[in-house]
């Protein structure tokens, strides 16, 4: 319930004698609810004002809320380095590089949340309730969830379902070419074709489905 004392003092519009009324009528609806029943049927202006004034200063606050606990870049790339804290690539190079690298690739702000986190859930205790407590936008949380691996998943189920999120699937395809990226690999093994060799295939799927 928005304050009495925001309504009144936001309600310039509203003539002296409904000002005075609207104050009656929130104090009766404080003080009893059959005379506040009473005053619905009978003062249906002054019902009207009060909830017009109240949606109106309820929907700004509500907004202002909102911003003020969202979630911004710098807390994504904050807890993309916890999570990764300790973790080393391939190479034996700090992973957090990885999702930083992927990050910059992006220029609209959501993508770059979804790169810098795209590995959180997969690889550390991190859950995506606990971004969605931090204040991620449900379409960061999304992409996350989609670029997330399930561990009884098979690879073809994962990348069919990044491949349908229209995020996850910029991002999916800006890893596999950072990871196919051999000059960052200190010696390239016999593994590393057939890992390569199924990057290639998947990327050239993606950007298939991407229309590129």
């Amino acid at each position: 319930m928005v304050p009495f004392s925001s309504i009144y003092a936001n309600a310039p519009a509203v003539c002296l004698h409904q000002r005075r009324s609207l104050r009656r009528f929130y104090r009766k609806k404080r003080q009893n609810s059959e005379d506040f029943q009473k005053i619905l049927l009978v003062k249906p202006h002054v019902t009207k004002c009060y909830h017009a004034l109240s949606y109106t200063l309820g929907k700004e606050y509500a907004t202002w809320i909102a911003e003020a606990n969202m979630a911004t870049l710098e807390k994504a790339i904050e807890i993309a380095a916890q999570a990764h804290v300790g973790q080393t690539d391939k190479s034996g190079q700090p992973y957090i590089l990885h999702p930083l690298w992927l990050m910059q690739q992006f220029e609209e702000i959501e993508c770059q949340m979804v790169a810098v986190l795209h590995d959180v859930v997969e690889d550390s205790a991190f859950t995506l309730d606990d971004l969605a407590i931090a204040g991620f936008a449900p379409a960061v949380i999304a992409g996350v969830d989609a670029m997330t691996r399930r561990s009884d998943e098979t690879y073809k189920a994962y990348i069919d379902r990044v491949q349908a999120h229209p995020i996850a699937l910029r991002v999916k395809l800006a890893d596999l070419e950072h990871n196919m990226d051999v000059r960052r690999l200190d010696r390239f093994q016999p593994r590393d074709r057939d890992r390569l060799e199924k990057y290639h295939q998947t990327w050239r799927k993606l950007r298939q489905a991407a229309g590129l």
